[in-house]
């Protein structure tokens, strides 16, 4: 292998000569050779030469198929030389410049890189519907041939077909499995292998339930020009076209859709097909709400549309990024459907703008309701998501449960994963044995059923509901503005936290089921039930209004248990009972007279008004509190809570 076919060039050769192996190479133009050599009579002499970078190895054999190294050597050959065969060797001695006389087919040949391409970045996923889970990455590798998708089942990797294009960092699985957790790797592909595979994805997937699609087609949609032109109605041609340039060039597209066909919206998408009439750059596309929608598709112009003056005349509701021709583009404008909806309002009005300002053509062309084929939509999905299970590990995890209009965003640990909000119809959240910290703002729509594990976490709600669905004990809890924390109904469960906050506008509601505090203030935890009694803030107990939660001090009532938990000698403990209930059995009887005779006439210490005989809450024991007992006789007797 010569660097050049003039004299005197570097090279590398591997041989046989007069009974011995030999590995010569010259590393720079016009230097001596030198030469390294393994003396092995053999009638039958195989060689071979390996270049592996810069480094130059021979290997002799006996046979063609066992072959034993000679020598190496590293040194700078650039990565496009000359191979051929040397049929003679001469010019003298070892140590000659003279080295390859004459020659025979010599050829070019390219060094190949033996380096597997850089491993893509570990991918990230926003998953579309129980079964269609979108991926992309980014590319770290210039010399990858394509990208190979993998997803874990019965615990192998197994590839998704087809491999990517070169540069891809994308990829849709459409035959994920439904209501399973999955992982995925993206692999890069080179003429040298495949990338050592990096750290997986893991993805939790909804599970599959029925809903309805609709798509709903727009009869009305036209575009205005401005300048000379804005005047002119387009409402017959069957192109929408859309840019933002100078006087005359500027032009902006309308639709409007009658929602009468649908009754509920959970996600709502504008489907434009189209793109740049010529081969351009990419343009952000904004897609604007207009409040009026009595606009005739024959008559509009840009001087008569409904809101003229500094364009865009409405609000913006999504956007998206056109980049070539020819291709369905999707805007999601759920929210504002759904506004509309719940407003009564059924037709509304869109206008597409281009935020991306052009001085010269391309301009983007959108097909129209006149257009032959792939007329403007919106698809319109109602109901059809489905539960979404996930499971934290043993570790202290972070869990955060974040929604904007269109998506629901699950992170644990450092993972992210984002879901198409209409997928997603609740999140059942099973902690395992870390001291685990959940952070949840979903809307009401989509609530959370909360089962911890054996760790003790830290809860805040920020918004949304979420569901205590077991007899739970937690580090913290704290309930946000408009937030709201339920168990479900049980009855000889208790919701044990060590400190507990709640906004004047949060709602703690513990059903039917038993409260305790371990560091608190008393008096404000219980001015707060008392403000919330019978309310929809605060803290309540919603199953039966004539109940109550009768709150005491540990310190004046001694429990070491409580509902199954170990509590404090200084925990604040909330029992749900009946009005008049003071020894806290669980019913009303001539028993609970003794505690107020006991105590006639005096006021408890704070923290232990209720143990006391304080059945009225006013804050002394007086024969007024009988008249409570009197009121509720017999409630619940011989059924004890």
């Amino acid at each position: 292998l010569r660097e050049s076919l003039a004299a005197n060039s570097a090279f590398a050769m591997a041989g046989y000569q007069q009974g011995k192996f030999v590995l010569r190479y010259r590393t720079s133009a016009g230097l001596s050779m030198t030469e390294q050599a393994q003396t092995i009579n053999t009638s039958t002499p195989w060689v071979r030469l390996k270049r592996q970078g810069n480094t130059f190895t021979a290997y002799r054999s006996a046979d063609g198929v066992t072959w034993t190294s000679v020598a190496s050597h590293t040194f700078t050959i650039a990565s496009t030389a000359s191979f051929g065969l040397a049929t003679s060797a001469g010019g003298g001695t070892t140590g000659s410049t003279g080295v390859v006389q004459t020659q025979a087919g010599y050829s070019q040949l390219t060094a190949v890189s033996t380096t597997p391409p850089a491993a893509p970045s570990v991918p990230s996923a926003t998953v579309r519907s129980a079964t269609q889970v979108d991926l992309t990455w980014t590319d770290n590798s210039t010399d990858e041939s394509g990208f190979r998708v993998e997803r874990k089942q019965m615990g192998n990797w197994v590839a998704l077909s087809p491999d990517t294009a070169t540069d891809a960092t994308s990829f849709s699985d459409t035959t994920a499995p439904a209501g399973a957790t999955t992982e995925y790797r993206v692999l890069a592909l080179g003429a040298s292998g495949v990338t050592t595979p990096g750290p997986g994805l893991t993805v939790s997937l909804p599970a599959s339930t029925s809903g309805t699609n609709t798509t709903v087609a727009t009869t009305t949609a036209s575009y205005g020009r401005d300048g000379g032109y804005a005047t002119t109605n387009y409402g017959a041609q069957p192109v929408l076209e859309v840019k933002n340039s100078s006087t005359d060039y500027r032009r902006t597209a309308y639709l409007r859709f009658d929602l009468s066909s649908v009754s509920s919206i959970t996600q709502g998408k504008l489907r434009l097909y189209g793109g740049f009439n010529s081969s351009g750059p990419t343009a952000n596309i904004g897609v604007y709400s207009m409040s009026d929608t009595s606009w005739d598709e024959g008559t509009i112009t840009w001087q008569s549309h409904p809101v003229t003056g500094t364009e865009p005349s409405g609000t913006l509701r999504a956007s998206a990024t056109v980049t070539g021709t020819g291709a369905w583009y999707e805007w999601d404008v759920t929210s504002y459907l759904q506004a509309e909806k719940a407003a009564g309002r059924n037709l509304v009005s869109l206008q597409v703008w281009s935020n991306s300002y052009t001085t010269t053509d391309p301009q983007v062309q959108f097909n129209s309701d006149e257009a032959a084929t792939n007329k403007p939509e919106l698809t319109i999905q109602s109901g059809g998501g489905g539960a979404l299970t996930l499971n934290t590990g043993n570790a202290n995890d972070l869990v955060s449960l974040s929604s904007t209009a269109s998506t629901v965003g699950v992170t644990i640990g450092t993972t992210t994963v984002n879901y198409d909000i209409g997928a997603v119809s609740a999140v059942v959240l099973n902690t395992q044995d870390g001291d685990d910290t959940v952070i949840t703002n979903l809307p009401a729509t989509v609530p959370v059923h909360f089962n911890g594990g054996n760790g003790s976490e830290t809860v805040t709600v920020n918004g949304g509901n979420l569901r205590f669905t077991t007899n739970e004990r937690l580090a913290a809890l704290t309930v946000a503005a408009g937030a709201k924390a339920t168990m479900v109904a049980n009855g000889n469960w208790a919701l044990h936290t060590g400190t507990l906050s709640v906004s004047s506008t949060g709602h703690v509601d513990l059903t039917n089921n038993d409260l305790i505090v371990e560091s608190g203030s008393f008096s404000d935890l219980w001015a707060t039930v008392l403000a919330s009694f019978g309310g929809t803030t605060g803290i309540t107990s919603t199953t039966d209004g004539t109940q109550i939660l009768a709150m005491f001090d540990n310190a004046y009532g001694g429990e070491t248990t409580w509902s199954g938990h170990t509590v404090g000698a200084s925990a604040i403990i909330a029992k749900y009972t009946y009005m008049g209930d003071l020894n806290l059995d669980g019913q009303v009887t001539g028993d609970d007279y003794t505690v107020i005779d006991s105590n006639l006439d005096t006021t408890p210490p704070v923290g232990s008004a209720w143990l006391r005989g304080d059945a009225n809450l006013d804050g002394i024991v007086s024969a007024d509190d009988n008249t409570v007992i009197d009121s509720n006789l017999g409630l619940g007797e011989g059924n004890p809570l």
